[in-house]
């Protein structure tokens, strides 16, 4: 009689078992992480929404639209 060895069908599932525990400690570290960080209130946007749209409107009428489909 022959006898199989499971050395490597052991060696595969501690690998796994150390992946699946890897993987359990990086994901409540990064949980920790992010609990960990203040909650800082969006801010309402200032009297320079004003320059922004005036430089957006400028910004597309400088735009050439007339070559835009020689290409296809």
């Amino acid at each position: 009689m022959e006898q199989k060895s499971n050395g490597s069908l052991i060696s595969a599932i501690v690998i796994i078992i150390l992946l699946i525990i890897g993987g359990i400690f990086f994901w409540k570290t990064s949980v920790k992480n992010k609990s960990d960080q203040p909650n800082i209130p969006a801010t309402a946007p200032t009297a320079d929404v004003d320059k922004d749209i005036t430089n957006l409107e400028s910004d597309l009428n400088s735009l050439n639209l007339d070559n835009l489909d020689s290409d296809l």
